[in-house]
């Protein structure tokens, strides 16, 4: 049950603390502009998404949009021209690769449909 209780997943609190980090990264490393903007947006949007997972817990689209994000993140330096800024690279491919893991963990855990709020219908009892 604590699973499907708001506040309480590690997995989200993990999330959260992800984004903040990304946001941050622009303020300590001076990198490229295409690196500081991408990890700070993506930064703000990971942190939104876990604080919403963490106060939705039983809702799978949140999950799908963190694993989304995540993905972004860790193809962001491909995509955006950056992946020769190795510290900036490394930074949104290990925070991707995090994101990622814990968004498919929980979205395995919850189990049932791709979408909508599966696994939180609980059994009645008999």
């Amino acid at each position: 049950m604590e699973n499907l209780r708001s506040w309480v997943r590690l997995e989200d609190w993990i999330n959260l603390a992800a984004g903040v980090y990304m946001v941050l990264v622009p303020v300590f490393y001076a990198t490229v502009y295409a690196a500081s903007a991408n990890a700070f947006i993506m930064g703000s949007v990971i942190g939104v998404i876990a604080l919403l997972a963490l106060a939705y817990p039983r809702i799978r689209s949140i999950e799908w949009l963190q694993l989304l994000a995540g993905i972004w993140l860790f193809i962001g330096p491909w995509a955006l021209g950056f992946d020769n800024v190795t510290q900036s690279a490394w930074n949104h491919w290990i925070v991707g690769a995090v994101v990622v893991i814990l968004s498919a963990a929980r979205l395995i855990e919850l189990g049932g449909h791709y979408f909508g709020t599966g696994g939180t219908h609980l059994p009645h009892a008999a």
